[in-house]
């Protein structure tokens, strides 16, 4: 696509899911307007719009647009519903090359004379055949008719799994002789080569079909993690709080959820913690989640193209993976018919697993987990297991070794189920882990000390543990606060047992441990309404080191005459800059939990959320 994107044509693509669409069509338009910007004539206007119907897909390509256009210094963002409206608008007064926007959104936008489109010379629509269905058509012919009037003409790119004739039909009314790309070509199949797909006859009930999902989940030898698309959001509900599912630490995904959850979700995701989503059709539109092994669907889908686009979510840059199609055989088989046909689909027929072979399979499963248990793990139970041991034999001390260390293995394996087992913050009661972190040499630093002393230890931690193959994670600071002169840090996607490693990274005379209960004799008040803090407040403090009469560090006016630490009713929120918040963690009016403390918000001294000038100054 490089070529005659670059060369400014418009182009009609069609690509199978998970080959690269997106950075086919932000690499060239991002190199081009790159070398062809002329920053002394900038204006502030976007230059390059993209719009995608989903708010995830949205926020994924912007992601991989900026990674690319900050290397030329071309500025990004991107606008979507369900979120707060105004900060959307203050980073377009702000000035961007690239908006990624979904149509209603930017239509809202539009109407409130808060973007102007006229120096957009290239438009991007990513899943062009859902961006050109009845529920968007009337909204992006309303934004195309607003966009380029102050360039020669508008590059408009079509990309998309699936292209559809009415799709090229309607694709005639935006482009000027397209140059169409079809990496499909004429194979009957659109979908990914690196998928085998199953189908596994299951009846209709609910039970019966969350059954089948729990055996494919327990043997299904596909490795990593599942997707499990539902037709409704109450199905979404009802599997994410079935038992059977519990030990698999199920999520869910829908359109009715706040963007906050949505994003919640979504990051509990790539940090590892769930074995499986549960998912309407939400997430299948060019979604990215890596180590995706197996997608269950747990009803046909409605349509072709919707097959296509969930199985898409797996065996993606050239993985292996598996798509499993539920269906019951007194009804669904016509349909499996016309899949097959249509896609070049030869199922495989997946059957239950009998009884027998559930045991060999099981047993096979445990032997293995023994020897994959962690030896720092049975160290830590042995004194335990020989304990057990002496018990059971009457206590009998003298005990072979293979015993013990067989002993030692079970009880590690009893009692380590993390499919169950959520670490929460003991503060806040948000997915994390909490540290006491005490000073044993002097008093307590300010907080804006801590905050950067802990991201300073958790990126030297993180170098460390990505070292070890099965800790490929990011370690993230949460909240801290100070309760009785003893800090509370609060490190989000820890794995187990850091403590010393986190100490270690950290200067002398600094005791870490992880915390097991709040200090002696906090209470309500001195957790709640005393000197908590967010990290959101804490990453704003390190904005703006001496300079034009900004504090040190960021200090609202200046190191000593910085506004006052904020009282619950002074909380700020980052999205919509309202001071609504219950107890510091939801906002009454957006639903956030992102804030900053206020401090003295029309003090002189105080400034606003850290940037007002004030008296100490720099």
């Amino acid at each position: 696509a490089f070529g005659p994107v670059f060369a400014g044509q418009d182009v009609l693509a069609r690509s199978r899911t998970g080959t690269g669409k997106t950075i086919a069509f932000s690499l060239p338009l991002v190199h081009k307007l790159g070398v062809e910007r002329d920053p002394v004539q900038r204006s502030g206007d976007p230059l390059m719009l993209v719009m995608a119907p989903t708010r995830e897909l949205v926020r994924q390509v912007e992601t991989e647009i900026r990674h690319l256009a900050s290397h030329y210094g071309l500025r990004t963002t991107s606008v979507y519903g369900g979120a707060p409206i105004g900060p959307q608008k203050s980073d377009l007064r702000r000035g961007v090359d690239i908006v990624v926007a979904t149509p209603g959104r930017l239509m809202d936008l539009m109407n409130q004379g808060a973007v102007n489109l006229d120096r957009v010379a290239h438009v991007v629509l990513d899943e062009a055949d859902e961006m050109l269905a009845m529920g968007f058509a009337e909204a992006v012919e309303d934004i195309l008719s607003e966009v380029g009037g102050e360039v020669d003409k508008t590059q408009v790119l079509l990309f998309s799994a699936t292209v559809p004739t009415w799709v090229k039909s309607m694709a005639r009314q935006y482009q000027d002789k397209p140059y169409r790309l079809d990496a499909v070509g004429e194979e009957s199949s659109r979908l990914a080569t690196t998928v085998t797909h199953m189908a596994r006859a299951t009846p209709i009930g609910l039970q019966d079909k969350i059954d089948a999902l729990v055996e494919l989940l327990d043997y299904h030898p596909q490795t990593g993690r599942c997707i499990c698309f539902v037709n409704t959001k109450m199905e979404a509900h009802k599997l994410s709080e079935s038992k059977e599912l519990t030990r698999f630490n199920p999520c869910f995904l829908h359109g009715d959820m706040s963007q906050a959850h949505r994003d919640q979700t979504m990051g509990s995701l790539r940090a590892g913690n769930h074995r499986i989503l549960i998912a309407t059709d939400v997430a299948a539109r060019g979604i990215d989640l890596e180590d995706i092994g197996m997608v269950v669907q747990l009803s046909p889908p409605r349509d072709i193209d919707t097959y296509v686009h969930r199985s898409g979510r797996t065996g993606r840059a050239g993985r292996e993976g598996s798509s499993v199609l539920l269906f019951d055989p007194s009804r669904d088989t016509g349909l499996l018919t016309k899949l097959g046909r249509e896609l070049g689909i030869e199922w495989q027929v997946l059957h239950a697993v009998p009884v027998h072979k559930k045991r060999s399979l099981k047993l096979a499963q445990v032997m293995q987990a023994l020897k994959d248990v962690d030896e720092n793990e049975v160290k830590r139970v042995k004194s335990q297991a020989s304990a057990a041991l002496a018990g059971l034999s009457g206590g009998d001390t003298a005990m072979d070794g293979a015993a013990l260390e067989l002993a030692s293995r079970c009880l590690v394996l009893l009692t380590s189920d993390e499919a169950t087992a959520t670490s929460r913050s003991i503060v806040t009661g948000e997915p994390g882990t909490s540290y006491g972190v005490r000073f044993t040499e002097g008093g307590n630093p300010p907080i804006g000390v801590v905050t950067g002393m802990m991201k300073d230890a958790l990126k030297s931690v993180d170098q460390e543990l990505s070292k070890r193959k099965s800790e490929q994670r990011r370690l993230r600071l949460g909240k801290i606060c100070l309760i009785n002169e003893e800090y509370i840090v609060d490190v989000q996607n820890a794995p187990e047992g850091i403590a010393d490693l986190l100490q270690a990274n950290l200067p002398q005379g600094i005791a870490v441990e992880e915390a097991s209960g709040l200090p002696k004799d906090a209470t309500f008040k001195n957790i709640f309404q005393g000197r908590g803090y967010g990290a959101d407040f804490a990453d704003g403090r390190n904005r703006g080191r001496n300079r034009n009469g900004r504090g040190d560090r960021g200090d609202r006016g200046g190191r000593n005459d910085r506004g006052s630490r904020g009282k619950p009713g002074d909380w700020v929120c980052s999205e919509c800059g309202t001071n609504n918040f219950a107890f510091r963690s939801e906002c009454f009016t957006c639903g956030a939990t992102n804030k900053r403390a206020g401090g003295q918000r029309n003090g002189r001294n105080g400034g606003y959320n850290g940037y007002g000038k004030g008296g100490g100054g720099g």
